[in-house]
């Protein structure tokens, strides 16, 4: 045989044998229980620890792990999948290549170090006891193993409570003498609910005692990347980098969003030692906390961590600060900060608070345990309506203790003092008020109306749980929702012991007030407690009630029990004196409670009464006689009067309810409502309450009221159901009805009603008839009366309908036909029509006047329109010519009126003001929306009479004509009128006529006049105003008996009488006239020198409403003179005047 046949049949002889010993291991599994046991041998020992793995198959090279387990003293795994694909060539070269490994569900779990006790308490943190090590394996293995493509799914890494979980990891290694992790990647890695995406990273090498790492972190919106060195207790990160683009994630309950970026360097080795961080974030927000603009720096040196500088530029929380925290003795920091603009609630946002303002400078101290000082140097700030807001001081908080020094809120013109310290220890501190505004609490606490200015103060002495009180308060102007007292002052001193008071001294004073809207003039009480026994003494006088009164007793405070008598209990009224007939007993426990033999008699009246509160039950059981009801109008607050007597009794459990009430009264006057007597009896049994009869008697007539309440749920007593049955007859002679706006009622024989009350106490639905006979009825929008009124109406549930009602004006008659409608307690909507002749109206403003009327009335409870046509008979008005829109108005209505009316006159209708006294006919439309009027149409003269200048014109022809407006009342006139006129020219008495024709608005008339025969128009105004031509004022003494009795009279009097009257005459006289121009005028001038310095003038334009002219002159010398003046606008001027001569 050749040697190449020998060499091939050695080889196949090899083959043979390695097929035929794989066959016999993997048949019998000998392969797979040596490659297990050796697998198990060397995880353990490379590990130090112990591996076991439950099943393993496969072939030469793939096999499948089930279920591995490893575990040694810091780590232990749980492996349920492990797929595992070899190179068995390399085996040959004592080395071990993994093309393939694969990893399912694997829970790693990292172990407490329970070799180093701990060295600090519970839920405490001490830096020093705080050590980073690592400890490599010891890879001494001498066979090389390869892995190139690892690839893990769904890993979990426990630690204590802390769960780490990743669904894919890929990477590739090589393990010998050293590792390399040539490349690694995490897909998605959670924490709680925080997740990041694509981690990846590679180790440049791992020998022995180091590990260098180079990570990349590149997720959604989050971009890091930096460099981990790793030797022996050597741990360094440097070139730390990291970007978060406008991120949210969630971690436990909790939201966050970032936007910013940081980096920095650090060294641990094996304490802080060295390092800086700076951040630079656009936005941090915290569930619903929100930052803006958050930079800082911070250095780590030698176990201190400096903070240079931290800034948030937030507009609600603008702060810099700067400090340290020093490690190397436990934790200590101290900190500065500058508060440029600081809102409470940027970062208190579960309080709701008011608009406000901080801004100033705090230091503090801490050592992050139970130790914190704060220094607050000028803090300012706003809070509501307080915008000057100042604190200063000291406050310190060390272990139990409390200590403030010179801690002060100032508030507007008040503060409050804190100064002293308060803890376990015997100790002091003493609480200073001056004017401190108690509506600063209100500002705080929306839920209480509180209001006032204290002063006084506060010492505390002793120890927590037992404390020594003393007090002296003086509030001014205190209310508290809606009571008010002018001055209340409490003194008190007492010992605070264990959660009880013993030896209680107290007063209280109060002054002038309103308590639970009971008028109160004063209050005086004193409290006196020793051990158990307790002792109080008030007296009280209000408005129509004095008290006075003694309570003595023991008091239980550790079992909350009260045992005691009030000894004396005086109620004087002012028309009887109430005392007790003997003492009441008072009993009080957690849950009980008991008042007995309560006996208060008078000569007048009497109360007496008793109840009982067991746990489950409550009794009672009264009966009171009220004179005058002076006790019922004081507790109660309604205006009424009468005599009444009132018993009741009852019993209430959760099981049952029995109440009886009944009562009569005589004279009983309440509001509008007046009867001669009233009596009532009513039971309630359990949810049924029984009205058995409600009868009330005035001048004969008998109204009743009886039925049945069903109480469902009598905290809401409202929605009870009525069965009621009703008869109403003559109840006064006022009363309400919910049309009084519109229709006021005044009644002889009355108005009845007879039917049901069904519904709810809130919404009641009355059915019956409803009658009128015999009554008066005043229409306010007509501002009229009508009397002998009868007339029905059919109430059917919300509505009363077909109302017809008939009666008799002053001179004919009228009658009513409409309905409307109830909402609930209120007024819906309503219509009435109303026709009606020789109606007398007197109650509208400026008018009275006899007329026949057509009117539609409608609206709801807020607004009520008229409409329709009144025709004027006769009448007077005496409307001014002019006058505000806002001041118009036709009725004393509490609605909102609008008006659509026609007005006309045939004649006999007279308008008197102080311009005419005219007889007019005509027709005006008045419109009125809301507050605007819009009045339109004409009225023209038949006769009568123009006033100008104290004249009688009589008119030959006018007009009145009313032209849209929505702002004032002003119509347009043209009026032609003359007068006859004697006046004296020279020694020859004369007589002329004067015309004057008067045309444009009432508040700005164009005024034209002339005379027959013709005169100037000076002559005119002079023969007008003093019966004489301007000529023959020749004697100026002669003219100053006349002036007096008109222009001054008129002009003058108010102001200068009492100078003109002291001389003989005037010095000066002008009449400046301008007729025929576009701008009229008619001036008069009158001048006086009083004494030979002093000269004074005044000027009047009869035609137009610029202000008078006035001028005062005093000379000094012939040539000097000082001058003040005021012109037609009303401006006021002075100077010197000097005289020049040549």
């Amino acid at each position: 045989m050749d040697r190449k046949k020998r060499t091939v049949l050695i080889t196949l002889i090899i083959i043979l044998v390695l097929y035929i010993s794989n066959l016999i291991f993997l048949n019998f599994g000998i392969f797979n229980r040596l490659i297990k046991s050796g697998l198990e041998n060397l995880i353990s020992k490379s590990l130090k620890g112990t591996c076991q793995i439950e099943k393993l198959k496969g072939n030469l090279n793939r096999f499948q792990l089930k279920n591995l387990k490893f575990e040694n003293e810091n780590i232990s795994l749980i492996s349920k999948t492990t797929n595992i694909s070899l190179s068995l060539s390399s085996l040959l070269f004592k080395r071990v290549i993994v093309n393939k490994f694969y990893v399912e569900d694997i829970v790693f779990e990292i172990k407490e170090n329970q070799a180093s006790p701990s060295l600090v308490e519970k839920n405490e943190f001490d830096i020093k006891n705080f050590k980073f090590s690592f400890v490599l394996p010891d890879f001494e293995n001498k066979i090389k193993i390869d892995i190139n493509n690892l690839e893990v799914n769904n890993f979990q890494i426990h630690y204590k409570d802390i769960i780490l979980k990743n669904k894919k990891f890929l990477s590739s290694l090589s393990l010998g003498k050293r590792l390399l992790f040539t490349y690694y990647k995490f897909y998605e890695i959670s924490f709680d609910t925080f997740k990041v995406n694509n981690i990846e990273g590679e180790f440049s090498f791992f020998l022995k005692d180091s590990i260098v790492i180079n990570n990349t972190i590149n997720s959604d919106k989050i971009f890091s990347t930096f460099k981990v060195i790793l030797k022996d207790s050597f741990l360094q990160i440097k070139n730390f980098e990291t970007k978060v683009d406008n991120k949210t994630f969630y971690y436990g309950k909790n939201r966050y969003n970032v936007d910013g970026k940081m980096f920095g360097d650090f060294i641990l080795s094996p304490f802080l030692d060295n390092g800086s961080l700076k951040f630079e974030i656009k936005k941090f927000s915290f569930n619903e906390f929100s930052y803006a603009y958050i930079n800082g720096e911070m250095f780590f040196k030698n176990d201190t961590l400096n903070v240079k500088n931290i800034e948030c530029d937030d507009k609600n929380f603008c702060i810099v600060s700067k400090g340290f925290i020093d490690f190397e003795d436990g934790l200590n920091g101290e900190f500065t900060l500058k508060l440029d603009s600081l809102s409470l609630e940027s970062f208190l946002k579960k309080i709701e608070f008011k608009k406000n303002k901080f801004y100033g400078k705090v230091n503090f101290k801490t050592n992050f345990k139970d130790y914190l000082s704060l220094n607050i140097d000028s803090v300012r700030g706003s809070y509501g309506e307080f915008d000057d807001l100042l604190l200063n001081g000291l406050l310190t908080f060390n272990r139990n203790i409390i200590f403030t020094k010179n801690l002060n809120l100032n508030i507007k013109e008040g503060s409050v003092w804190l100064n002293g310290n308060f803890g376990k220890k015997n100790n002091e501190m003493k609480i200073t008020f001056e004017k401190f505004p108690l509506s600063f609490v209100s500002e705080i606490n929306k839920k209480i109306n509180l209001g006032g200015n204290l002063n006084g103060f506060i010492n505390l002495k002793g120890r927590m749980g037992n404390i020594f009180c003393e007090n002296s308060l003086e509030i001014k102007d205190f209310n508290l929702n809606n009571s008010f007292i002018n001055f209340l002052s409490l003194n008190s001193k007492f010992f605070y012991n264990d959660g009880l008071i013993d030896q209680l001294v107290g007063s209280f004073y109060a002054l002038n007030g309103t308590v639970f809207k009971k008028n109160l003039d004063i209050l005086y009480a004193e409290v006196k407690k020793k051990k158990e026994k307790i002792f109080i003494d008030m007296d009280a006088i209000s408005e129509i009630l004095s008290l006075s009164t003694k309570i003595e007793g023991e008091l239980d405070e550790k079992n909350l029990k009260f045992l005691g008598n009030v000894t004396q209990l005086d109620l004087k009224t002012d028309v009887d004196f109430l005392r007790l007939t003997k003492p009441i007993e008072i009993k009080m426990s957690k849950n009980d409670f008991s008042v007995k033999d309560v006996s208060l008699e008078g000569s007048e009246g009497y109360a007496h009464f008793e109840l009982v509160k067991l746990k489950d039950s409550f009794t009672f059981d009264f009966e009171i006689m009220d004179k005058n009801l002076l006790l019922t109008r004081y507790f109660s607050g309604y205006n009424m009067n009468g005599d009444a007597l009132i018993f009741g009794n009852g019993f209430i459990s959760d099981k049952r309810k029995r109440l009886t009430f009944s009562g009569k009264s005589k004279n009983l006057n309440y509001y509008e409502l007046i009867f001669d007597s009233l009596d009532f009896n009513c039971e309630v049994e359990n949810n049924i309450l029984k009205l058995n009869h409600f009868n009330i008697y005035n001048d004969g007539n008998h109204s009743y009221l009886f039925g049945d309440v069903l109480i469902k749920n009598f905290s809401k007593i409202l929605d009870s159901e009525l069965n009621l049955n009703v008869k109403l007859s003559n109840i006064g002679n006022k009363y309400f009805v919910p049309l009084k706006n519109i229709f006021r009622v005044e009644t002889k024989n009355g108005l009845s009603l007879e039917g049901k009350i069904l519904g709810t106490l809130s919404d009641p639905k009355v059915y019956g008839e409803v009658k009128v006979d015999s009554s008066n009825i005043y229409i306010v929008e007509l501002g009229t009366e009508i009397t002998n009124v009868e007339g029905h109406g059919v109430f059917e549930g919300d509505i009363l309908k077909d109302i017809q009602l008939r009666g008799l004006t002053e001179k004919g008659k009228v009658e009513v036909v409409g309905e409307f409608e109830k909402k609930r307690w209120t007024l819906g909507n309503y219509h009435f029509d109303i026709v009606a002749d020789g109606f007398h109206s007197n109650g509208i403003d400026y008018v009275d006047a006899f007329g026949q009327c057509s009117l539609k009335i409608y609206g709801d409870k807020n607004h009520i329109t008229t409409s329709g046509l009144i025709f004027i008979n006769e009448g007077v008005s005496n409307f001014p010519f002019f006058i505000r829109s806002q001041e118009g108005g036709a009725s004393s209505s509490g609605y909102i009126t609008n008006l659509d009316l026609k007005f006309v006159s045939d004649g006999n209708l007279w308008l008197k003001n102080s311009f005419v006294n005219v007889e007019l006919k005509g027709e005006v439309n008045l419109k009125k929306d809301n507050f605007k009027y819009n009045i339109t149409g004409n009225a023209e003269v038949i006769r009568g009479t123009y006033f100008y200048l104290e004249k009688r014109f009589s008119i030959e022809r006018g007009i009145f004509t009313l032209r849209q407006s929505s702002k004032d009342i002003d119509p347009f006139m043209d009026i032609l009128a003359s007068t006859n006129v004697y006046f004296t020219e020279g020694e020859e008495r004369k007589e002329a006529k004067i015309n004057i024709n008067v045309k444009g608005s009432t508040s700005n008339p164009k005024i034209v006049v002339s005379s027959d025969p013709p005169m100037s128009l000076e002559n005119i105004i002079s023969v007008l105003s003093f019966n004489t031509t301007l000529n023959n004022i020749t004697n100026l003494n002669d003219f100053t008996r006349t002036l007096p009795e008109k222009a001054l009279q008129i002009y003058l009097r108010n102001r200068y009488l009492n100078i003109i009257s002291s001389s003989i005459g005037v010095d000066q006289l002008d009449v400046n006239t301008s007729l025929l121009d576009k701008e009229k005028s008619a001036k008069l001038s009158v001048g006086k020198y009083i004494g030979k310095k002093l000269y004074l003038s005044y000027t009047h334009d009869i035609f137009s409403f610029s202000k008078d002219q006035f001028k005062i002159e005093y000379k000094f010398g012939n040539n000097t003179s000082i001058v003040t003046e005021r012109d037609e606008q009303g401006n006021f001027n002075g100077g010197i005047k000097f005289i020049l001569r040549f």
